[in-house]
């Protein structure tokens, strides 16, 4: 046998170590206030964008139903509607590989990263102009235009909702 050094333990204490290992295993981010907090904000997005789903697969289906007695070509409607439902799923799993993560980080006990999302206030480097100098004769200044002399703005696009005309 090699000289490895060893301490022996008393029964009593490896079992509260098994005990508090089983405790972290069941729930990696303890009972804190804001662990539980994360969690259901996590739940209720996650039931929000469920929800979401839901409610665009209800819509096309009641478009593709009304798409046969209308003269109207729904397809690029529909189209938009199909890519929605998948940019939404992409953010969905987004979701929730984010809480996978803020729920591994809470486990590992990894010290915060730097928010990147909130990133400190902004601080413009402005410099006032020089004070004007007084001129000794005031500038005559152009007359505002009257609202015969003003040219007419050009026609609204109007369009509706989907991007239809009215």
């Amino acid at each position: 046998m090699v000289d490895d050094e060893y301490e022996l333990t008393p029964h009593k204490q490896l079992e509260e170590l098994r005990h508090e290992i089983e405790i972290l295993r069941k729930n990696p981010l303890h009972d804190t206030k804001e662990s539980k907090d994360l969690l259901a904000a996590v739940d209720r997005l996650n039931a929000s964008i469920n929800t979401l789903i839901d409610m665009f697969k209800l819509a096309a289906d009641d478009m593709k139903k009304g798409h046969e007695d209308s003269p109207v070509n729904m397809d690029p409607l529909l189209d938009r509607m199909g890519e929605l439902e998948r940019q939404n799923k992409i953010i969905a799993e987004g979701m929730v590989s984010l809480s996978d993560l803020v729920k591994k980080a809470h486990a590992t006990n990894e010290p915060p990263r730097p928010n990147v999302f909130n990133p400190p206030p902004f601080k413009p480097m402005y410099n006032p102009p020089p004070p004007l100098m007084h001129s000794p004769e005031p500038r005559p200044m152009a007359p505002p235009p009257t609202p015969l002399d003003a040219p007419m703005p050009p026609p609204e696009d109007r369009r509706g909702l989907f991007n239809f005309r009215k």
